[in-house]
């Protein structure tokens, strides 16, 4: 069994973690850290009542006992991450590491290979900047990525566009080494689900797009391309992407949609997590 450590037990990213890791099959949640006063998980979320009698706690638990630690607020005083021993696996969803170099970047359809072998800090991308990306990647594979982006994306809360728009600007960079274009990103909407409308030129024929799409994601377990326009009530509630690809004259249009909490964040740590652990990618993340 993973012994597993969360850093934070509010808000609905923490909720949705602490949940799936009490019914993950391989997982033994062994501590929660929270800033506020103790308190039983089953009361502060009473759909665990039942299925677990673990305390929250104010102190720094004992480290030795767990082998990877879930980061989901903020870091404080007594918990420093650099000061976590080399054996214990970091998984950071506040995005504070998003940036850091000793971090991987946790996309896993296009880090999976290195997570399984010798990652040991994985932090989470965001969540508009993880369906943009996933919309791209099959694309920056190709050395298609050849003119400027502009996306629109509904989203719950306000972003930091161009924190996003750099975000998508590295990983596509890093596939991709010939694409020094734009990413221009507009939050048209609030909405609890996140629904992207990426465009670029491209001049390939659409069922060759669709191939290429197609072949990339073939071996993914969380991302489709299907023959309509995804719709928000289509994965609330799942960990997946669901693509649907068109054409606008010269432009290649597509339209990208996942659950913000699940495939946006916690879907996608659970799923490095169980790269990181040699883990079939989808156990633990099959229902929700």
């Amino acid at each position: 069994m993973i012994k597993a450590g969360v850093y934070g037990a509010q808000g609905d990213i923490a909720a949705a973690l602490i949940k799936t890791l009490v019914f993950h099959p391989d997982v033994n949640l062994t501590w929660v850290m929270d800033q506020n006063p103790p308190r039983p998980l089953n009361v502060t979320y009473r759909s665990l009542t039942g299925d677990t009698s673990l305390i929250t706690t104010q102190e720094l638990p004992s480290l030795d006992e767990v082998d990877v630690v879930f980061i989901a607020a903020e870091p404080r005083p007594p918990f420093v991450v650099n000061e976590l021993p080399e054996t214990v696996k970091i998984i950071d969803l506040t995005g504070i590491y998003r940036f850091d170099e000793q971090f991987t970047y946790g996309l896993p359809e296009i880090n999976r290979k290195f997570m399984v072998h010798d990652c040991f800090k994985v932090a989470c991308p965001s969540d508009v900047a993880n369906v943009i990306e996933l919309a791209l990647l099959p694309l920056a594979k190709n050395l298609m990525v050849n003119s400027n982006v502009t996306a629109t994306a509904t989203s719950s809360q306000d972003f930091n566009t161009s924190r996003i728009e750099l975000e998508i600007q590295r990983l596509v960079g890093g596939v991709q080494n010939s694409f020094n274009n734009n990413v221009h990103i507009e939050r048209i909407g609030s909405s609890h689900d996140i629904v992207a409308v990426v465009r670029l030129r491209c001049n390939t024929a659409l069922d060759v797009v669709e191939s290429i799409y197609n072949d990339y994601f073939d071996d993914h377990n969380f991302t489709f391309i299907i023959d309509t326009t995804p719709q928000a009530q289509d994965v609330r509630g799942t960990n997946k992407c669901l693509m649907h690809l068109q054409r606008d004259n010269d432009e290649l249009v597509v339209t990208a949609a996942i659950d913000p909490v699940l495939k946006g964040a916690v879907g996608t740590a659970v799923h490095c997590m169980n790269l990181m652990f040699g883990l079939h990618e989808r156990v633990g993340l099959e229902t929700f």
